[in-house]
């Protein structure tokens, strides 16, 4: 099987800081399931738009790691203009926040 391309958008800010001081760590975990590229969000819509230059340059998988924000500008950065930007790209989530709305909507466990 192959792997998709995978490109992780990674909020540094979430848990107030916490996932940026732990990334090292998360990143290595995460490596040892499958290979992967990293965006590194440096402030407002930037998850959006990392996502968007992803899929755009053949991003076949993009997950979003952070809270409840980061989830919601990745989802968003998969449609431009009310359109797709590609059909075929998969979205998942690495839930990293302190609010949890999103991972509590849709039942994911917290371990």
């Amino acid at each position: 099987m192959v792997t998709p391309r995978t490109v992780i958008v990674v909020n540094p800010q979430s848990q107030g800081g916490r996932l940026g001081k732990r990334w090292t760590e998360v990143a290595e975990t995460i490596r040892r399931a499958f290979p992967f590229e990293e965006a590194v969000t440096a402030g407002p819509g930037d998850a959006t738009r990392l996502t968007r230059e992803a899929l755009r340059s053949g991003a076949e998988r993009v997950v979003a790691i952070g809270g409840d924000g980061t989830i919601n500008e990745v989802v968003n950065g998969f449609f431009d203009g009310g359109k797709p930007v590609a059909p075929e790209a998969s979205f998942a989530v690495i839930p990293f926040g302190t609010g949890g709305d999103f991972r509590r909507t849709v039942q994911l466990p917290t371990e």
